[in-house]
């Protein structure tokens, strides 16, 4: 088509949403968010990422209507209901097949690939049917779009591929077109988004005010704290307004979901004994209810009360008074019907993944996560283009015969000796400046040992060390005697 077409849906962990724009191609993308709540009286761009089955596993409902049809169902027609919330990060940190099943909160257990499935179906019929609703005549079906879905940074291959068979199932795409599916991560399309953003509070030492895509040199970092995973991106901005991507975006799985996990466990160290695993188990519309009452509570800085149901009463009752359970327990008491949990407890569920969060960032900052970095004493020639870093060969380092296209070999650094004791797994210098040595170096030694990946051939001497081309990266056109070129590693 001559048209660029495109629905893009954030499947988040907690929320999710899409986004779709149907300009002519060349034109100014002018996207539509879609807005959802309506039927609960709010007015959100994302909608519960939770998804509702009766008992013979047919789909009933995704979203708000999901959580409105399941907290209005009790007793058994609660258990045999299968609700499903938050379920995004079931696929993280597990061996992904067909045949990989996930827990609803009655216990009983689907096909994730069905769940997944079934609620990507949902957001494409409701994507279209907003679409259609303001085409003025025309109707639009889903090869008529690039549709663009999100996975979080820290998820693996296994995975990706995993929502993009789930996209298949669903009829987004079909077999042999899926070119017109996109699986892009997340930290890097809020990081598209960040850079046409004002420069007014979001650039702190921007003196022109511009928006970070016109300001040229500017290094940034996106941390996008989602339920489930904490992504993280660094990119530096270019002429143009293009992106450079300055460390491998990265993260872990200390998102929101963490904070929650951690009252459930507090909740369930009052309720000891088993009560609290009882009443998860039989009540657990009732949990669901606590626990979206709490993911309110959690965005203030105060007390919080939580209203005992008679059901957990009762429990707790057979096996004693409930202010017995909450004797001892730090940071929570009992007031008249309710369990008042004290803001500063509340916070210290939040510790967890603020540690991560900073550890993560930490690593960034002293460079223990970058991608790419230029080896001290290099400096990057022409030629470099973004699939290719070209560098000149180190001041002080001559090339010396033996060279071939899977090896370099230099003499020692100028300036350097080479010390007594140097074997074919080593090489003694001189310390350079600014680093300290181990228990047993000296004032003038260094060792290393061998870069991992590095094998030392037959042909080193004294004064030379022969290295083989690292795993992965290959010898691109260009190559001098004054240069290397090496091809970006696969996967960078």
């Amino acid at each position: 088509m001559g048209d660029s077409f495109i629905i893009a849906i954030d499947f988040g962990t907690a929320y999710s949403g899409y986004a779709f724009s149907i300009t002519s191609r060349g034109e100014k993308t002018d996207p539509y968010l879609k807005i959802w709540g309506e039927e609960v009286g709010l007015a959100t761009p994302k909608t519960p990422t939770c998804i509702l089955f009766d008992e013979n596993q047919e789909f009933i409902s995704f979203g708000y209507e999901a959580r409105e049809d399941y907290l209005s169902i009790k007793g058994q027609e609660a258990r045999d209901k299968l609700f499903f919330d938050c379920f995004k990060m079931a696929l993280y940190g597990k061996k992904i097949n067909r045949d990989l099943k996930i827990e609803a909160a009655n216990g009983q257990s689907m096909k994730a690939l069905r769940v997944f499935a079934e609620a990507l179906r949902f957001l494409k019929v409701n994507a279209l049917t907003t679409v259609n609703s303001n085409a003025k005549g025309k109707t639009f079906i889903p090869s008529d779009f690039t549709w663009v879905l999100t996975v979080p940074a820290i998820w693996d291959p296994s995975a990706k591929q995993f929502m993009r068979e789930a996209a298949m199932q669903a009829g987004i795409v079909k077999e042999g077109n899926g070119d017109k599916l996109l699986i892009a991560l997340e930290p890097e399309a809020a990081s598209v988004w960040c850079k046409k953003l004002p420069a007014d509070g979001f650039i702190t030492q921007n003196i022109s005010r511009r928006s970070l895509d016109q300001s040229p040199g500017t290094q940034y970092i996106v941390v996008d704290c989602g339920g489930g995973t904490i992504d993280i991106t660094v990119h530096e901005v270019l002429e143009g307004g293009t992106l450079k991507e300055l460390h491998k975006a990265s993260g872990n799985d200390l998102g929101g979901q963490t904070v929650d996990r951690k009252f459930r466990e507090f909740l369930r160290q009052i309720f000891c004994d088993g009560v609290w695993d009882k009443y998860e188990q039989t009540y657990p519309v009732e949990v669901q209810k606590i626990m979206y009452d709490f993911t309110l509570f959690k965005k203030g800085d105060k007390d919080m009360e939580i209203t005992c149901s008679l059901n957990l009463g009762r429990l707790a009752a057979a096996k004693k008074s409930i202010e017995k359970f909450l004797e001892g327990v730090e940071g929570a008491s009992w007031d008249e019907g309710s369990i008042r949990i004290s803001k500063q407890k509340l916070r210290s569920f939040f510790a967890e993944s603020l540690q991560g969060i900073t550890q993560s960032l930490e690593r960034i900052l002293q460079g223990g996560q970058r991608v790419y970095r230029r080896p001290a004493g290099l400096r990057e020639a022409s030629g470099s283009t973004r699939g290719q870093r070209v560098h000149e060969r180190p001041t002080g380092l001559r090339k010396v015969s033996g060279f071939t296209g899977g090896q370099r070999v230099y003499g020692s650094p100028v300036g350097l000796w080479e010390a007594s004791g140097s074997t074919g797994g080593q090489r003694v210098y001189g310390r350079p400046a600014g680093l300290q040595g181990p228990s047993g170096s000296t004032a003038v030694q260094w060792v290393y040992g061998r870069p991992a990946g590095l094998q030392g051939p037959s042909g080193s001497t004294a004064v030379q060390w022969i290295y083989e081309r690292p795993a992965g990266l290959q010898e691109a056109s260009g190559s001098t005697r004054g240069q290397r070129v090496h091809e970006r590693p696969t996967g960078l």
